[in-house]
């Protein structure tokens, strides 16, 4: 029993391998602003040079 103990530790760590791969090289979320925003933030900004 004492043989496979070690053995399923590095199993294990060979298991994690392709999930931290993944994880690293997944590609970064693109930021997408939708028009409701867009209008919402100018009205913002516009608002906030009023009140000046």
């Amino acid at each position: 029993m004492s043989l496979i103990h070690p053995w399923m530790g590095w199993l294990a760590l060979l298991a994690v391998i392709p999930v931290i791969l993944h994880w690293l090289m997944r590609p970064q979320p693109k930021k997408l602003l939708f028009p409701a925003l867009r209008l919402i933030q100018i009205r913002k900004k516009q608002n906030t040079r009023r009140l000046r």
